[in-house]
């Protein structure tokens, strides 16, 4: 940058604000000057860049000592002004002087360094530097007119008094501390120039030897805003612009070589693949961290791909993930281990898909040598042991003619000679088992096959020992199938399983009689139709919690019986009161229901019996032809009054006779006379008839003066007109009730003497009094199963 200061005349008479006189030069001057030249720098300025901060005026402090320092350099306002801090030249630092004085303006030389504006009488806290165009007036030399000196305006002021208009430009936020040092500087709002263009071009210098030597500049690319947004960099190479990087309008998408084309990163020679990085690692980190590839079969990025279309490698929880769908494999650094997780099959030398964990097609996996093997350790021990003790580490090997399995010893072997497998010495194989074999030969898990014309399993009498070609029966067994039946064999065969059509299955011995032992008891069917179930001892019982259908496959309870006929017909052959066809006990001993009727019991001495809180419930009406005993009675109704909330109950009337009881009012005649007819079954029905009347209203006496007679009665009372309330008792006499006549006293029998019909209202230990004798027995037994 020049040293010299920049000045030009002043044209002007500050005193008079007219055009000075005399011979300083052609008035003209001034019109080509302050209103052509200068407003068309500055209007050319300020379309072809915007504010800042061009060049240098580079901001400096010792921390924690007073003063700033500006170096030299260039700005541009707003307003297109070039604002420039020069070697020799003169700045304004005074922050008091009127920004409108022109004349008489305190200066300070700006140096090769730079200027230094002073801190130390300014308050601690954060201030913006700023500088600002202005020029100020100077005499020059004498006998000449002045000059204009520019003089940029440096001062420090709080961010609040600073607007973001670009009159101002801002250099550093300067922070103070006490006594003015400086204690920090950052850039808060300095911004640098900027060329506000919609495309940029850069060129290249060009030599050309033929026809005729030259050298020149042309295009070699292009940097350019899209019309909708979005940035573009283009180059050339003398033909059609090829795009070389592109932004989309939302600035959130940036694209190289879209067309086409090789990046390399840090690669010295021309890149080899679409992305050539070398040199440094590939980095992609955050949440979605990872490093995706398409399958070359499917194009363009998929967004939602299934299993295959796209894979992912990425990092999570300590591993390397390949994914496609889910994780198929996962590297460790701790151990060096590749796991393909989950259920996996691994195929080498195959031209299709694995079939197994493993996989090896095209050629074998060797081992030789003096120590070749393959060597293989206890899943429990884990890495590899040297001198293994037996059951550390496995080890397949070949010698003698024979592969071997050894661990401690050769535990099995393998000859190509009749392609025998010999498990040596004393041993128990296990095939399916979780643990030890117990047996010489013990599988669990899967079935053992044997198929062909002589296919079955062969097993001795462990009397007989070993296997006997033509055994007699009893000696050997063997379990085959033949035409669609499994069968068990000794001489004939004694046992077979057959499959049913309905997906059933039928077992026994179709062909002959065969019976069923089950300890003591006896399955079996001996021929006519007939099967037998005998017990070993005296019950055949269903108690599993199982349900008996009879005539039906679905059992409403736990018998259940259907006939187009009598459904049970229960019959015992000898009498006595606990002798019963059926005896029923439960929460209802029995739950009946008819289309006419539901229970019909009869008996020599009881239909029915009934114990219980309540022995007997019956919704409807209840009719009894015999004698009705019991401990009391009455009527149970809801309540007239409240029958919502309440039950209302009255008791029975009791007699030690039979009586029959009638009642009305009647008002006598004027003669206090009146007759009471009654109907007409009263007079035979009733014997020993007795009469209560009492008259109603005043007080009065009433008599019968005509007993019952052909259904009526007289009575007659002190005065006429009187209302009499009738009440008349009669004692049965007809022939059910001569015949049963109720005994009102009788002595207990000696089974029941020191029992009681209501023993909770005697002493403690009252023992019940039944009926019949036997009901002792059958309700204890009732009372016991319930507990």
């Amino acid at each position: 940058m020049s040293a010299t200061p920049m000045i030009r005349t002043q044209y002007w008479n500050l005193a008079t604000n007219t055009l000075r006189g005399g011979t300083t030069g052609h008035g003209e001057s001034v019109t080509d000057i302050e209103s052509g030249l200068l407003p068309l720098a500055h209007a050319t300025e300020s379309s072809l860049h915007s504010w800042g901060v061009a060049d240098g005026l580079t901001v400096s402090a010792t921390a924690n000592s007073p003063g700033v320092t500006v170096a030299p350099g260039t700005g541009l306002d707003v307003l297109g002004r070039l604002i420039v801090l020069a070697s020799g030249g003169v700045a304004v630092v005074d922050p008091s002087v009127d920004p409108g004085q022109m004349v008489n303006v305190p200066t300070a030389p700006v140096t090769d360094a730079g200027v230094v504006l002073p801190t130390d009488t300014l308050a601690t806290g954060a201030l913006l530097l700023t500088i600002a165009f202005r020029e100020v007036q100077d005499q020059g030399q004498l006998a000449n007119a002045p000059v204009l000196l520019h003089a940029p305006w440096l001062r420090l002021q709080a961010p609040g008094d600073v607007p973001d208009d670009g009159r101002q430009l801002v250099l550093a936020q300067v922070t103070l501390g006490a006594g003015g040092v400086v204690t920090g500087l950052d850039p808060t709002r300095r911004r640098p120039v900027g060329l506000p263009a919609g495309r940029l071009e850069l060129r290249r210098p060009l030599a050309v030897t033929a026809p005729q030597l030259s050298v020149s500049h042309v295009a070699a690319a292009a940097l350019a805003v899209g019309a909708n947004g979005g940035v573009a960099l283009t180059g050339t190479t003398g033909g059609p612009d090829v795009p070389l990087l592109t932004v989309d309008a939302a600035l959130t998408s940036l694209a190289l070589l879209p067309g086409g084309g090789k990046v390399a990163v840090g690669a010295a020679t021309p890149p080899r693949t679409s992305l050539h990085v070398e040199g440094t690692g590939v980095h992609a980190g955050g949440p979605g961290g990872g490093f995706s590839f398409a399958d070359r079969g499917t194009g363009s990025y998929v967004d939602n791909p299934g299993a295959g279309e796209r894979w992912l490698w990425y990092g999570a929880g300590g591993l390397a993930r390949l994914w496609s769908g889910g994780d198929l494999l996962t590297v460790s650094a701790v151990g060096k281990q590749v796991t393909l997780p989950g259920p996996v099959k691994l195929g080498i030398g195959i031209g299709g898909a694995a079939s197994r964990s493993l996989h090896v097609e095209g050629t074998g996996v060797h081992t030789g040598g003096p120590g070749g093997g393959f060597s293989f350790a206890d899943r429990g021990t884990g890495s590899y042991v040297d001198n293994p003790g037996a059951g550390e580490r496995w080890l397949w090997y070949g010698a003698g003619g024979l592969a071997r399995l050894w661990s401690g010893g050769d535990l099995l072997t393998v000859s190509a000679v009749g392609k025998q497998v010999t498990l040596p010495g004393p041993v128990k194989l296990g095939i399916g088992i979780g643990g030890a074999a117990s047996r010489s030969l013990h599988v669990e898990g899967s079935e053992v096959h044997s198929g062909g014309p002589g296919g079955g399993f062969s097993f001795a009498d462990r009397n007989v020992g070993s296997l006997v070609e033509m055994p007699d029966q009893g000696q050997r067994w063997v379990w085959y199938s033949l035409a669609g039946a499994g069968r068990l064999w000794s001489g004939k065969d004694l046992f077979t399983v057959t499959p049913t059509a309905d997906g059933g299955s039928e077992f026994g011995h179709p062909d002959g009689s065969a019976t069923l032992s089950l300890w003591g008891s006896r399955i079996s069917d001996v021929g006519n139709g007939t099967l037998a179930i005998q017990s070993g001892g005296t019950v055949v019982a269903f108690n599993g919690g199982d349900s008996v259908g009879i005539g039906t496959d679905s059992p409403g309870a736990r018998l259940g019986v259907v006939s187009e006929g009598t459904a049970i017909v229960a019959n015992n052959t000898e009498d006595g009161f606990f002798r019963a066809g059926v005896f029923a006990n439960g929460g209802m001993g029995v739950l009946a229901q008819g289309r006419t009727t539901g229970v019909w019991a009869a008996g020599k001495s009881f239909g029915i019996i009934g114990s219980g809180t309540t022995a007997g419930q019956f919704y409807g009406d209840v009719n009894i032809t015999g004698t009705l005993s019991k401990g009391g009675g009455g009527f149970r109704i809801d309540h007239p009054i409240d029958p919502a909330n309440k039950y209302l109950s009255h008791s029975f009337v009791e007699s030690p006779e039979m009586l029959n009881v009638y009642r009305g009012t009647i008002t006598t005649d004027a003669d206090g006379k009146a007759t009471v007819e009654l109907p007409a079954y009263v007079h035979v029905l009733n014997a020993d008839v007795s009469y209560h009347l009492t008259v109603v209203g005043d007080v009065g006496t009433a008599s019968v003066t005509e007993p019952l007679q052909d259904n009526r009665f007289g009575l007659r009372t002190d005065r006429p007109g009187a209302a009499v309330c009738w009440l008349l008792f009669g004692v049965r006499q007809d022939r059910w009730a001569q015949a049963h006549r109720i005994q009102v006293e009788e002595d207990k029998s000696d089974e029941a003497r020191d029992r009681y019909l209501h023993p909770h209202l005697f002493e403690e230990g009252a023992r019940p009094a039944y009926a019949h004798p036997e009901h002792t027995r059958l309700f204890e037994a009732s009372e016991s199963s319930d507990e």
